[in-house]
């Protein structure tokens, strides 16, 4: 008896790397449904995503007895998927560490950033005047250079 095949479809997080596999002269393609023979259904299920580690990835075929099993598991992935979206249709967009924060961390952090600016334009100001004061400094006649007094430039 003729028995329903599918690749399971791409994703990565579950370790569902194939998205296509030959097997004898027959090509499969991911999330498609296809008739096969027991003996080559046997085969399929023992298919691994990975093949060079078995051991550690999942099987890549679905494998179904007759077409009424597979429209349930098809009907129940669905089902899964629509339950596993965003329940709030408000929302868009990722989630940051931003919105994980409590309002007190909002505001402590508001806090730090205002006073660090605040403490960054107090030195840029006192540099200012300091380097004022300093050039006053290496002038040391008030303003005037060397070359007003010397007669030989003049």
């Amino acid at each position: 008896m003729p028995k329903v095949v599918r690749l399971k479809p791409y994703n990565r997080r579950k370790g569902y790397v194939l998205r296509r596999y030959v097997l004898g002269n027959q090509k499969f393609m991911e999330d498609r449904w296809y008739h096969v023979g027991d003996a080559m259904a046997e085969k399929l299920a023992k298919v691994h995503s990975r093949p060079d580690h078995p051991e550690d990835s999942p099987l890549a075929f679905d494998v179904f007895d007759s077409h009424d099993e597979a429209k349930a598991q098809f009907a129940a992935e669905q089902e899964a998927e629509k339950k596993a979206t965003v329940k709030n249709p408000e929302f868009v967009g990722s989630l940051t560490t931003a919105d994980l924060e409590s309002d007190a961390a909002k505001d402590a952090r508001a806090d730090r950033a205002k006073a660090n600016l605040e403490r960054a334009e107090k030195k840029r100001a006192e540099g200012k005047a300091g380097d004022d004061a300093e050039k006053a400094s290496e002038d040391g006649d008030g303003g005037k250079s060397a070359t007003d007094d010397d007669p030989a430039f003049q």
